[in-house]
């Protein structure tokens, strides 16, 4: 008798767990607080999910799952902040902002294998900065292999959808995330990313982020220009060969561009290669900092790999835009420390520009400028082998100008690098 009732113990109790856990995947499922599953999206109970902020790579992997892109935008945070994937001039949908803050160049195209694998991809249009070729600039911890649908040399990953699946669903993390996402998606709270994959710029987020943590415009770049400073101090080289080749891994991160240059070929994939405009202040730091020749050199490399694949395979080489540099746009007034009501238009912080930034540079790239007129002729320089002597010597004089009209600026940046013993 005791032995039965033990018996019925047992499976009420292991029912009683079952049911619990399965509860518990269920309501993790649903809540999707690291916006993973995305089965479905209920205002004021998930549409604000908490999680994705501090796990973006699981969300972002897990998002190509679901959503299965046709088109995608690659980069790190300047790419995540400054394009909108829902501009008209895509022609393809759905397209999602794959770019994810921090990462490197290997992150960015082992993300783009991990979408192309799930759903072959129409278009890409992926947004280059220096800092993605950094081959010091290590893959960040949440970044896993594990995860991804497809291996560097392409070998298919079967159960990638499984690596996840306990930290999203059964984890105290998820749990505690989940009621986040739901308190906060109740009391209508600001969220990290849309569910397009682009960080939240809507209504006026950004430039009430600035004035709230950091006090005014002025505050914020100057961070992000001492950041540049305490970077160079640590000793990464000027240096184009050593910048981009890792002596410790014997890695040339030129290699992983050039592999996405190739897929893009072989599968027929509308690639669109764009040099990211960050705010003028933020190259003439790299000029204080002794970086001019490596970014030029940089230009340079990019350029001759889209053409030497080209010429390969016998077809017409990507564009390759130019957005960096010295223009009307990328020197805009920075608000001084006491103009707090003064907003920016284009840019929010050195490095990082607006979405309306980013939807000009749309414009140009898709060619919706020819309709609409709304990016400045000077703004974009379509570069090529032939052109590329000329345009690094436009910048230059440029480069000059900028000095020469913000005096004020060029001045203060020259201090603060001074600081930093960094000479001109």
């Amino acid at each position: 008798m005791l032995i039965q009732s033990s018996k019925k113990y047992l499976r009420l109790y292991l029912s009683a767990l079952f049911l619990l856990l399965l509860s518990t995947i269920a309501f993790n499922l649903i809540i999707d607080p690291f916006g993973v599953y995305n089965f479905v999206d209920i205002q004021s109970i998930n549409n604000v999910k908490t999680g994705q902020g501090n796990h973006v790579r699981m969300g972002k992997a897990g998002a190509v799952r679901s959503f299965k892109p046709r088109a995608i935008v690659l980069g790190n945070s300047r790419a995540e902040y400054g394009i909108n994937p829902e501009h008209p001039g895509w022609k393809v949908e759905p397209v999602y902002n794959l770019g994810v803050s921090g990462s490197n160049i290997y992150e960015s195209l082992r993300y783009f294998q991990h979408a192309h694998s799930i759903q072959p991809l129409d278009k890409v249009l992926i947004m280059l900065d220096l800092n993605l070729f950094d081959a010091y600039w290590e893959n960040a911890v949440d970044f896993s292999e594990e995860r991804l649908a497809v291996s560097l040399n392409e070998q298919k990953n079967e159960y990638y959808y499984l690596s996840d699946f306990i930290p999203t669903t059964l984890s105290l993390n998820a749990l505690t995330q989940s009621i986040n996402t739901i308190w906060r998606s109740a009391t209508n709270k600001t969220t990290t990313y849309l569910s397009n994959g682009q960080r939240d710029w809507r209504n006026d987020l950004l430039f009430r982020t600035v004035i709230r943590n950091f006090g005014s415009y002025q505050n914020i770049f100057t961070i992000e220009e001492k950041s540049l400073l305490e970077a160079k101090a640590k000793g990464y080289s000027s240096d184009l060969k050593k910048y981009s080749y890792n002596q410790r891994t014997k890695i040339n991160v030129f290699d992983w561009f050039r592999k996405i240059v190739k897929i893009s070929i072989r599968d027929n994939i509308d690639l669109h290669l764009v040099l990211t405009p960050s705010h003028a202040r933020y190259f003439e730091m790299h000029r204080l900092m002794g970086n001019w020749t490596l970014w030029e050199e940089w230009k340079r490399a990019l350029v001759d790999i889209v053409e030497e694949e080209a010429k390969i395979a016998g077809v017409t080489p990507f564009p390759f835009w130019d957005f960096s540099g010295f223009t009307p746009l990328t020197t805009e007034y920075v608000p001084a420390e006491n103009e707090k009501d003064t907003k920016m238009e284009w840019y929010f912080e050195s490095s990082h520009f607006t979405t309306d930034l980013g939807d000009l540079i749309q414009d140009k790239v898709f060619n919706r400028n020819i309709l609409s007129n709304n990016v400045p002729d000077y703004f974009g320089v379509l570069i090529t082998s032939k052109n590329i002597d000329e345009h690094l010597e436009e910048t230059r004089v440029l480069n000059l100008r900028f000095r020469e009209e913000q005096p004020n600026v060029a001045k203060e940046l020259q201090e603060l690098a001074s600081k930093y013993i960094m000479n001109e």
